[in-house]
Order: structure tokens, then C-alpha cells, then sequence
């Protein structure tokens, strides 16, 4: 608290140590912080954004669109009131209406990677791949190698049936955090299906080898095994890691 030592209720320290509180994954102490920013400085839009998002982070999200929508009135062309907005609302279910702030925030900077991300996932969740895959791939676009990003467009062109473009997407990610683990068990069932058996089978036991117990590279693997043994191909395994 020693930013508020000298001025205990200066507004923009209020500010910059709730913002902090909120970017420490403390939103509580955030949502004190802001509240009495915003009461020493009550038409501050960014001060109203970041309250809005400490409530929403702190489990209030009907809250958060109440100052949220205050924040967009105030000031229409912050990204940051736009995205936070729909941030709340796409938590009430008001995807609709999310959707329309996040590409509000779009129009204002086409290259904002927050609200790119945060739109292809709403899209994804309402049951619109297609939709969701144009906006992850504009993401990667501007903001390359990002690995779970990669992972997705990955995992939408293999249900496209696009295998080759999945297995470029998915190698990417694998290089970009080689510790991926749902990046590698896309790639196996990606390999699988351009029946590249041996590729596929590494790649499972890779996975099984950190959890073990995962009933679905179980099934996956097993099911390459009894196929690829029907065609003569015998697969010798992997050294579990121990501990």
C-alpha cells in the first residue's frame, strides 16, 4: 500500500493499485480499490472498466455490465470498456449482444488479440466453427505462435476435415510449448486418421506417459493398435514417467 502513503485517497492512486490488485488475481481487494477510486472520480471510464472487470472477476457479472455499459457510454471508442463489457456479458449469456461489443473493439483496432481470442471462443461456444476459425486464424495472423491458438485452429480444421492444414496448425503449437499435451493428442488423432500409425502411437504414449490414466488416449491408442495389427504393424510402446 505505500503508492497510497502520501495520498490516501488520490484517485488515480486508487486506480493504479486496483488495477494491479485485479492483474494480481485478487479482485476483491480490486473491486475496494476501484470503488473508491470512482467515487473520488465519478465519470472516469476507465476506472468504471476496470471495476467492472474486477466485479465480473470477483463472481458479480450483473454488476459488471451495469457499470460496464456506464464505461461504453462514456467513452465509445475504449477497446478496453468494449471488451470488458462483453467479457460480463457473454457471463450473463448475453452472447448475442457480447458478440456485437467484441467486434465494436475490432473495428477500433482489427489487430486488438483480446478481443480476436475472446470472439472466435464465443463463436465456438454458440455452435459456429466456421465463424470461430476465420476469427482464431486472424488472430494468428497478426499475433503468430501463439500455441493455443494454434491448438484451436488445429482442432476446427480436423472437424473440417482439412487433416493436412490441422497437422501444420498442431506442429505449430507443438513448437511454440512442446508441453502442450492437448496440442499432441490432437496431432496423434490427426496422424491417425492420415494413418500414419508409428507417428501416432509415439505421440499417444508421449501423452499417456504424463497422465496415465486419461481414458480417452487410452481408447485412441488402443484403437490404432487393434488396426494397425490387423495390417502387421506392432507397436513396442513408450517408458512411462515415473513418480
Amino acid at each position: 500500500m505505500s503508492i497510497l502513503a502520501d495520498s490516501p485517497d488520490e484517485a488515480s492512486a486508487l486506480h493504479i493499485l486496483g488495477a494491479v490488485r485485479l492483474r494480481q488475481r485478487d479482485p476483491l481487494a480490486a473491486v475496494d480499490l476501484l470503488s473508491r477510486a470512482l467515487r473520488r472520480d465519478p465519470r472516469n471510464a476507465e476506472v468504471m472498466a476496470n471495476l467492472g472487470a474486477a466485479h465480473r472477476a470477483a463472481g458479480s457479472p450483473v454488476k459488471a455490465t451495469d457499470l460496464l455499459k456506464k464505461a461504453v457510454r462514456l467513452a465509445p471508442r475504449s477497446i478496453g470498456a468494449h471488451v470488458n463489457y462483453a467479457n460480463a456479458l457473454a457471463a450473463t449469456g448475453n452472447r448475442a449482444l457480447a458478440e456485437r461489443h467484441y467486434r465494436r473493439a475490432l473495428q477500433i483496432d482489427p489487430r486488438h488479440g483480446e478481443s480476436r481470442r475472446a470472439l472466435a471462443g464465443l463463436l465456438l461456444d454458440a455452435g459456429r466453427p466456421a465463424e470461430a476459425l476465420v476469427e482464431y486464424e486472424a488472430f494468428e495472423a497478426v499475433l503468430p505462435g501463439n500455441s493455443e491458438v494454434l491448438n484451436a485452429i488445429g482442432a476446427l480444421r480436423a472437424e473440417a476435415g482439412d487433416f493436412a492444414g490441422a497437422e501444420t496448425a498442431l506442429r505449430g503449437a507443438l513448437a511454440a510449448a512442446p508441453e502442450n499435451l492437448d496440442a499432441a493428442a490432437n496431432l496423434a488423432n490427426v496422424l491417425a486418421c492420415r494413418w500414419r500409425p508409428e507417428e501416432a502411437l509415439s505421440l499417444y504414449g508421449a501423452v499417456l506417459s504424463v497422465t496415465p490414466d486419461n481414458p480417452d488416449m487410452l481408447s485412441n491408442m488402443g484403437n490404432v493398435c487393434r488396426r494397425a495389427s490387423e495390417l502387421g504393424f506392432r507397436y513396442v510402446g513408450v517408458t512411462r514417467r515415473s513418480g
